[in-house]
């Protein structure tokens, strides 16, 4: 399956498999109370890039943004944990395909855009002083990235995720 596809089959999913999504879900886009109580909870803002889809790409954007290198069969069985709980019928094994389709088109944006100018100065800059997006922040991070988009694109490649 060619790598243009990938954002045809996240706009092809079905209706009752999307939802509203943020866009743009980071930690500087969550708002906490400064003394928090066991019952607050936090504010998500800058809603300009909501819109429908599905849940685990804002998911991908927060890994990416927050816990690059993270094992992500955990996050997304604990995502699925929580869809169960809030009584949200999911298929797990199916949840884990899109997750993976949906940070392949996180790559391809990456790759093409935000990874513009990207160069190993850049990093080791970064890495010293401990800013910029995750997955361009250190060296590690930066191969943890680039080792998960070739291992997933292969799946792709080969037709393992398609639904």
């Amino acid at each position: 399956m060619p790598w243009q596809d990938i954002g045809q089959q996240l706009a092809g999913a079905s209706l009752s498999e999307k939802t509203l999504i943020h866009g743009d879900f980071k930690p500087g886009n969550l708002l906490f109370p400064i003394e928090a109580a066991p019952d607050d909870e936090m504010v998500v803002i800058d809603w300009q890039w909501a819109g429908v889809g599905l849940g685990v790409q804002d998911l991908v954007y927060f890994l990416n943004q927050a816990f690059a290198g993270t094992d992500v069969e955990v996050l997304v069985s604990g995502y699925h944990s929580a869809l169960a709980e809030a009584g949200v019928e999911a298929d797990g094994a199916m949840l884990l395909r899109q997750f993976k389709v949906a940070f392949l088109d996180y790559a391809r944006w990456s790759f093409a855009y935000s990874m513009a100018g990207t160069t190993p100065e850049k990093v080791l800059k970064n890495e010293q002083a401990g800013v910029g997006i995750p997955h361009k922040r250190t060296f590690a991070r930066l191969r943890w990235f680039v080792e998960t988009t070739g291992c997933w694109l292969a799946e792709w490649e080969k037709g393992l995720l398609a639904w």
